[in-house]
């Protein structure tokens, strides 16, 4: 009773800051809109984040100033992570793809979507799946990144 009273009280609060949100929205800009995501991934008000990060793709422009793509890779990335905190692993998946689809092939953000990969496979128990994107990964990091950044090299120390 108390638990589901609690989980009451949760989408209410969750309720109301996004209705809030939505009044004060058509004042922001796309990069307040990111910055409150950020914060509120922080302190951990997940569900409230991921609306904020939704609602930053959803006001991008079809065409995509430069550096726009590379953002949207890394906000895709974000939703990922989330949905994979609520154990949403479908969701996750395909939002780690669309993160895959918008990084740039120079990019090294797109090691880091590989790792993320991995580790998602790793979990999911689907073990061929997570060597193959941290090999690629990791080739990445190698070749194009000057070197791993600390990340893939933790996983093995």
């Amino acid at each position: 009773m108390i638990k589901s009273t609690a989980l009451i009280l949760i989408s209410l609060l969750n309720t109301l800051v996004i209705s809030s949100y939505s009044q004060e929205k058509s004042g922001l800009t796309c990069n307040e809109i990111l910055n409150k995501a950020n914060q509120y991934f922080e302190t951990q008000r997940y569900d409230t984040s991921l609306f904020l990060y939704q609602a930053y793709l959803s006001e991008q422009s079809p065409l995509l100033r430069p550096g726009q793509q590379r953002t949207n890779a890394q906000v895709s990335i974000q939703i990922a992570n989330i949905l994979m905190l609520k154990n949403e692993y479908t969701s996750a998946e395909s939002w780690y793809h669309n993160a895959l689809d918008l990084a740039d092939n120079s990019d090294c953000s797109k090691a880091e979507i590989y790792q993320n990969l991995g580790s998602f496979y790793l979990l999911r128990e689907h073990y061929e799946y997570a060597i193959l994107f941290y090999q690629k990964s990791g080739l990445i990091y190698s070749k194009e990144c000057n070197g791993n950044p600390g990340r893939l090299s933790d996983l093995f120390t």
